[in-house]
């Protein structure tokens, strides 16, 4: 298990009224508790193309990667009337199927909305890194390895389950996303024609609401996976996410390149 320690700066001074250099050093900064990272986190970030306040919603699930790395999982889910179709021939979009029916799963919110590990409702980008605190420090019992290859025009996954506890109702999703593609954003007033969109729901392998798997104290369940390579995809930059849920939500992620 390892920790992360955070510095926030302590606003000892009325802005506006006291200048930095009045501060004594000493009281400049208050040290956060360390956090004791016990699992990796999913963050399903709703947003769209058209939404002028998703960019800020981006930026948190940056901020999230910079402070957690591996261990939080941000997936951009491109939806609702917001968002661009990939099907679009005249502008790159970046909604499919999938990600409406997700965005439908989570009750429809306004953008940017985030679920975290299944186990809230939307939540404002505000509240994300607080609950990602508080979700990351509790204990999983639940190993997912994760071995992706590219060939024939096809990625393979094969997803390697294992837990120290026995579960019911499990299911497990696996999915594609995409870092670097740049496309239409629009931002606050501004129409960004060279956005650079992450972490991008690509595509689903399993079923949308997951697909049955047993986990077992005894046994490693294996499960594999074909999905075709779409010809505007730059596998150099595509991940596999993959995360087991029962009926309280994500049990663990994981995610690995493709390449």
């Amino acid at each position: 298990m390892k920790t992360i320690k955070y510095l926030s700066l302590a606003l000892t001074a009325v802005v506006g009224l006291t200048a930095c250099d009045n501060i004594d050093e000493n009281d400049r900064y208050i040290e956060i508790p360390a956090a004791k990272v016990a699992r990796t986190v999913l963050l399903e970030e709703f947003t769209g193309q058209r939404c002028p306040n998703c960019p800020e919603g981006h930026k948190v699930a940056h901020d999230l990667v910079s402070s957690y790395g591996a261990n939080i999982i941000p997936v951009s889910i491109h939806c609702s009337r917001q968002s661009i179709s990939e099907s679009n021939t005249s502008v790159v979009g970046l909604a499919i199927p999938e990600g409406a029916e997700l965005y439908k799963m989570a009750g429809s919110p306004d953008l940017p909305s985030g679920v975290i590990d299944r186990k809230t409702e939307p939540l404002d980008r505000s509240q994300w890194p607080n609950t990602v605190r508080d979700e990351i420090e509790t204990e999983s019992f639940v190993t997912i390895s994760l071995t992706p290859d590219v060939s024939d025009g096809n990625i393979h996954v094969s997803v390697a389950l294992e837990s120290s506890q026995a579960y019911t109702n499990t299911r497990l999703n696996v999915w594609l996303t995409e870092d670097n593609i740049v496309a239409y954003q629009i931002n606050g007033r501004d129409n960004i024609e060279d956005y650079v969109h992450n972490h991008v729901l690509r595509a689903v392998a399993s079923d949308v609401g997951g697909d049955a798997v047993q986990l077992t104290t005894s046994d490693e369940t294996v499960v594999e996976y074909t999905i075709p390579v779409k010809e505007r995809w730059n596998v150099d930059n595509v991940s596999v996410v993959a995360f087991v849920t029962d009926n309280t939500g994500v049990l663990q992620a994981a995610q690995a390149k493709v390449k």
